[in-house]
């Protein structure tokens, strides 16, 4: 039996991914895994705490265990610390993700959400990437309102990512999420099922497809 398609999920900050990928997980047929969190948890491992030190510094640490936010004021601020971060977490999160996926049967497909895409290049694991976006008015009101950012946090942060016209211009799948929360949902249903019948031919792969 042939394994079940893996799908990517990508889209900036405040774009709306994670909703989209709620909706996703609510069909029994779907496993989705969180790339971003994955990590998070790996960084919080102690067989990796040594490593980190010596990528990081020992000021991303609190009393003996790392400090997340830190991790994230670093990193934001530093490029050099990031693409040092990158080199070192994203080749585990991958590693975890593929044997997590060992421990699910009977599936339709696998769907993986994580910010950095194309970024990484982990475009080349996914059948298909489909990617999130919003205009940008719906974009910056969403981070100052749920993540309380100032737009001169929100611009600096954006700038770590590849712009939303580009991803889209990457993307096999679009998901705009600049209407009602219904509608969101009843967007990511019918990708669902589309995805759940295959992508078959060079027709069916005409990019990238609104939804």
């Amino acid at each position: 039996m042939a394994n079940p398609p893996i799908y990517g999920l990508t889209g900036n900050m405040g774009c709306g991914k994670s909703t989209v990928a709620e909706f996703f997980g609510k069909f029994k047929d779907v496993v989705v895994f969180n790339a971003d969190q994955i990590a998070k948890e790996l960084l919080c491992e102690e067989q990796y705490s040594q490593r980190l030190q010596q990528l990081l510094g020992p000021h991303v640490f609190s009393k003996g265990k790392i400090d997340i936010g830190k991790v994230a004021q670093l990193v934001f601020s530093d490029y050099k610390a990031l693409r040092k971060l990158e080199s070192f977490i994203h080749p585990l999160t991958w590693n975890s993700i593929c044997e997590r996926m060992k421990e699910h049967a009977k599936i339709s497909f696998f769907l993986v959400e994580t910010a950095l895409i194309y970024e990484t290049e982990w475009q080349r694991f996914f059948k298909a990437v489909i990617v999130v976006t919003c205009d940008k008015a719906q974009q910056y009101h969403r981070l100052r309102s749920y993540r309380s950012l100032s737009d001169r946090e929100i611009d600096r942060r954006l700038k770590r990512q590849l712009a939303n016209e580009e991803k889209v211009k990457r993307a096999d799948f679009v998901i705009d999420t600049t209407c009602s929360l219904e509608e969101v949902e009843n967007k990511a249903c019918r990708l669902y099922y589309h995805l759940k019948g295959g992508v078959k031919n060079e027709e069916d792969r005409c990019l990238p497809r609104h939804f």
